[in-house]
């Protein structure tokens, strides 16, 4: 396999990034709003199939949490996330990650190629009324939501060697993979 393409079939695995691999805190924080499952489909892959294979659909599950206008993303064995919400209920959680690509190379003056890897989820909290006879006691949903995971090579790099035009995996660069989303309430992720 050539170093770039091995380069980009890892690149794979770090999708979907908030839905496995974020950076925070480890640990509960907030109130609970209720543990879901997210159904997210593909909306659009503007990066091409062969650099980022993205899911479709795909499902995870998470628990939100809130800390007045703080929302909380927790995922069983995955760092927290933090992020905003607003007056009208709107949850924003995004995360950024350098991904390198190849190193630089000195004797041929090639600066390398990195990429920063932006994930933002927006999505509505509806609350709703629980019933006690209800199989899950959480009756909050989840909708709207939207989910962007653009790549942007990073300053100082050149990834023109990546862009398929080249060779490379990419149709183009900047690029961006989107989904949208609803989510379900589910039995609690966490004690």
């Amino acid at each position: 396999m050539r170093p770039l393409v091995r380069a980009f079939a890892l690149l794979a695995l770090a999708l979907p990034g908030l839905a496995c691999l974020t950076p925070g805190a480890d640990g509960p924080a907030g109130e609970p709003v209720g543990s879901f499952v997210f159904e997210a489909q593909l909306e659009a892959n503007e990066c091409g199939a062969a650099a980022v294979p993205a899911m479709d659909p795909f499902t995870y599950r998470a628990e939100l949490r809130r800390d007045e206008g703080m929302a909380i993303w927790r995922r069983p064995d995955a760092p927290v996330v933090y992020g905003t919400i607003d007056t009208e209920d709107t949850w924003t959680l995004s995360t950024t990650t350098t991904i390198p690509v190849w190193e630089p190379d000195p004797t041929t003056g090639d600066p390398g190629c990195a990429l920063d890897q932006t994930e933002t989820l927006s999505f509505r909290v509806v609350e709703g009324e629980g019933s006690p006879d209800a199989a899950t006691t959480q009756a909050t949903r989840v909708e709207g939501g939207t989910q962007e995971i653009r790549f942007i090579p990073s300053i100082g790099t050149n990834c023109s060697a990546a862009l398929r035009v080249t060779g490379g995996p990419f149709d183009t660069l900047p690029c961006s993979v989107r989904y949208t989303f609803d989510a379900e309430p589910t039995a609690p992720l966490f004690d």
